[in-house]
């Protein structure tokens, strides 16, 4: 049977995703998608290896483009289910992104990579670490111990 043939007889509902996280939520929200895709197609090692390469360090924009064999379906599907989830400037930049590549090609962007720029949306810049001293990191309000677990999501 071809990869991720099985996606057959799913809705875009059937695919629950998280709400848009935060930063502290980013973690368990990467978590969630790899979940989400795997329980989407019924098959688990071909469809976390799939999802998983957004993440991948030095994976591109560009390089999630095609879904890969046996897996259009269900990267339209989570196209058609994370755009509700955007919000914000995010949106903006993502609707102007598909629109550009529809009149471009006349293809949407992929699921993959609307995921991409999510990810990307929470990635740091390198240089910024520069920009923040021992000063700044004195300046950070404890809110005693019983608070640790608020504290280290914000």
């Amino acid at each position: 049977m071809e990869e991720g043939s099985q996606q057959e007889g799913f809705k875009v509902s059937d695919l629950r995703l998280p709400s848009f996280p935060r930063i502290g939520q980013l973690p368990a929200y990467k978590l969630a998608m790899i979940e989400v895709a795997t329980a989407a197609s019924h098959t688990d090692e071909p469809v976390s290896k799939w999802i998983m390469k957004v993440d991948k360090a030095g994976t591109k924009f560009e390089d999630l483009a095609e879904p890969g064999k046996g897996f259009n379906r269900l990267d339209r599907k989570l196209a058609a289910s994370l755009t509700p989830t955007l919000e914000g400037e995010l949106a903006r930049r993502i609707t102007n992104k598909k629109r550009q590549q529809l009149n471009l090609t006349n293809k949407f962007i992929s699921g993959r990579q609307i995921l991409w720029m999510i990810y990307d949306r929470f990635r740091t810049n390198e240089r910024l670490g520069l920009v923040f001293t021992f000063t700044d990191l004195a300046k950070v309000e404890w809110l005693g111990d019983d608070k640790l677990v608020q504290f280290r999501n914000t």
